[in-house]
């Protein structure tokens, strides 16, 4: 049998381990989008290959940096569910490598635009000192936005001096 003929089957059993239904659909837009397209479905099980994966990265290109990536993890998916239905395809899953994706650098500010922001506000009004004391919480904190905007004085332990 091939490859393919096993995705119903995927989607069918993520839907009866209790994925959500938005991570389904999306399992079967990159199966269409970037798997099918790659040809890697039409294989049959037992002439799968380990880089028949850079088939799929290649697809994968087409959908973001995250699209070759994300095929291959569904490719694994399908893979160990073949194998848990009782068939040996002729590469097992945990053989094929998820790339790792280059992280993105994250430029900071430096002292003296710091100083800028800081200073852009005023101060002499309520929404003035409101948002410096948001844009400073952010800074001090790491918090995300929505993180600080749901800060409250009771998340404060001020004997050990702790959010």
């Amino acid at each position: 049998m091939k490859i393919g003929d096993y995705v119903v089957g995927l989607l069918e059993n993520k839907k009866a381990e209790g994925v959500c239904a938005k991570t389904v659909k999306e399992y079967q837009r990159l199966w269409d989008k970037v798997l099918v397209p790659s040809g890697v479905p039409e294989l049959e099980i037992d002439q799968l290959k380990r880089n028949d994966a850079s088939k799929i990265l290649l697809a994968g290109q087409a959908h973001g940096v995250f699209g070759g990536q994300r095929g291959i993890v569904i490719l694994r998916q399908l893979l160990r569910y073949i194998r848990d239905e009782g068939l040996n395809p002729s590469v097992n899953w945990w053989e094929i490598t998820v790339p790792t994706m280059p992280r993105k650098v994250v430029e900071w500010l430096d002292p003296e635009e710091w100083e800028k922001v800081r200073n852009a506000f005023d101060l002499t009004s309520f929404t003035g000192l409101r948002d410096r004391a948001y844009v400073e919480l952010l800074r001090a904190t790491g918090f995300r936005p929505s993180e600080a905007l749901s800060f409250t004085r009771d998340k404060i332990d001020w004997k050990k001096k702790q959010i």
